[in-house]
């Protein structure tokens, strides 16, 4: 019986967790809650965020084994036992070398400014990406942000013009798409967003899911190649499947929305982020995806 796991975000930053987790973690399924009612969640109340995403928890582990928050704000504002999250990582980080860009949550909780770390105001950059996001999805074209350029002149000049900028933490799950724009105004900066290191959580708790055999065999290196989509959308759900045929495992991926179905987008974005994102930082073998 497969390991069910459940990740949760307000829109489409938790994608950027689930293609993570979906290639380190074939053997399993996935159901993805995007809470696009509540989008965005950087301009909510911490009491607000906390209400969304205990329900949120209730309703996933109603097939779930395993519970991931794919939201640095969500995972900031609550502290639910058992429950994977997304955080920014700031242990080891020299402040003064480091900029931390999450929402004004986010960087109340961790303290960043208080700390030293550098930052600036995005607390639109979410919306700005849902938007960029949409608007890339419906020309059919690659994952671009380019639009935002002005908008990062703007609210990182400071930091940029300063020079001592060497380490840039997206503690934003929707700031991953701006990546490569970040990195030209940062060319020499290393970039970290947390999802990494919260699949390789992940990855430790599923190893207790499964013989050792089986573990061993599923996370050797693979040549996977992905080659074609499978989809059922029968009650506003919808499901991304491997090609049958393939040996190696084989996980789907359900999507709910509490608002609008926007699977279309959801299953196009995933894809796009499995031919950049996670192709290009994987060290498993990834090929060509969705072919």
């Amino acid at each position: 019986m497969k390991t069910v796991i459940g990740v949760y975000d307000s829109g489409i930053g938790g994608l950027t967790t689930l293609s993570k987790l979906a290639a380190r973690l074939p053997q399993c399924d996935f159901r993805y809650l995007a809470d696009n009612a509540r989008m965005p969640f950087g301009t909510k109340s911490k009491e607000e965020i906390a209400a969304a995403v205990y329900s949120a928890i209730e309703r996933l582990k109603q097939d779930c084994d395993i519970v991931v928050l794919g939201c640095n704000t969500a995972s900031t504002a609550v502290n639910p036992d058992g429950v994977f999250k997304l955080k920014p990582r700031l242990d080891g980080c020299v402040p003064s070398e480091t900029l931390v860009l999450a929402t004004p949550l986010t960087l109340a909780a961790t303290q960043a400014r208080e700390k030293g770390f550098l930052t600036a105001d995005t607390k639109e950059l979410a919306v700005l990406t849902e938007i960029q996001a949409s608007l890339c999805f419906k020309s059919k074209t690659v994952i671009s942000m380019k639009n935002l350029d002005g908008y990062f002149a703007e609210r990182l000049s400071s930091a940029t013009e300063s020079g001592k900028i060497k380490k840039v933490i997206l503690g934003c799950s929707h700031y991953v798409y701006a990546r490569d724009r970040l990195a030209a105004l940062f060319p020499s900066a290393e970039f970290a967003d947390g999802n990494d290191a919260l699949t390789d959580e992940v990855c430790k708790c599923v190893h207790g899911f499964f013989d050792v055999s089986e573990s061993a065999s599923i996370f050797a290196p693979l040549r996977r190649e992905y080659t074609g989509l499978g989809c059922c959308d029968g009650c506003g759900l919808a499901r991304l499947q491997r090609d049958p045929s393939f040996s190696a495992p084989h996980p789907s991926v359900t999507f709910a929305f509490t608002a609008e179905c926007e699977t279309d987008k959801y299953k196009w974005l995933l894809e796009k982020l499995f031919e950049s994102y996670v192709a290009k930082d994987t060290t498993f073998p990834f090929c060509r995806c969705f072919q």
